[in-house]
């Protein structure tokens, strides 16, 4: 636990300076993640996320991950109206993990996914905003690293997401739904603590 602390400590600057970006980035954005149904005010959109996750095994060996996602997001059709179009996006992970006494840094899996996106006016009631995909977890981690930094193996994935916001942008509502078809193939050592 204080070697996750020391790292916290020794990259606080970057995690600041990159939550603020994200503050500033974030200020006139339509979606603010990657779990919104609302196109961007862009066509294309940048999101960088900072991350931490802590989980100790049965046999009380604790993994740390403190992670960096930069998500690139792609819309097209039209803004006003109703409207159909494509989204897409690209999510790529920088971690630094430690296991016990192993630790590991480097570029984590490509996570890559397209689809159909919608948006309905609803009138007075507002708007829905729909958007959904399929995709791949891409093996572009360092396996051999201890702990390891990605699974190895291609794992395909789909989603569905979808946002209503009231006439006035003063109600939102989201629902989320993400499933990951891990495949069996080599379970990497940061799932299976034997």
């Amino acid at each position: 636990m204080t070697n996750i602390k020391n790292i916290i400590k020794k990259n606080l600057t970057s995690i600041v300076a990159a939550g603020a970006l994200s503050i500033v980035g974030a200020y006139n954005a339509n979606s603010q993640s990657i779990y919104n149904g609302v196109m961007g005010p862009t066509p294309v959109q940048l999101d960088n996320r900072v991350s931490y996750s802590e989980r100790t095994s049965q046999q009380s060996v604790t993994t740390s991950t403190l992670g960096e996602n930069l998500i690139l997001k792609y819309w097209d059709g039209r803004q006003e109206g109703n409207q159909l179009g494509l989204f897409g996006y690209a999510n790529m992970a920088y971690k630094q993990t430690s296991k016990g006494d192993l630790r590991s840094e480097g570029l984590g899996d490509l996570c890559v996914g397209i689809g159909p996106r919608f948006k309905v006016d609803i009138g007075n009631a507002g708007s829905l905003h729909v958007l959904s995909y399929a995709g791949a977890v891409l093996p572009t981690g360092d396996v051999e690293a201890k702990p390891a930094l990605g699974n190895g193996r291609i794992d395909g994935k789909f989603g569905f997401f979808a946002t209503y916001l009231s006439k006035h942008k003063k109600l939102e509502a989201d629902i989320a739904f993400d499933y990951l078809n891990a495949s069996q193939r080599g379970i990497s050592d940061d799932i299976n603590d034997n």
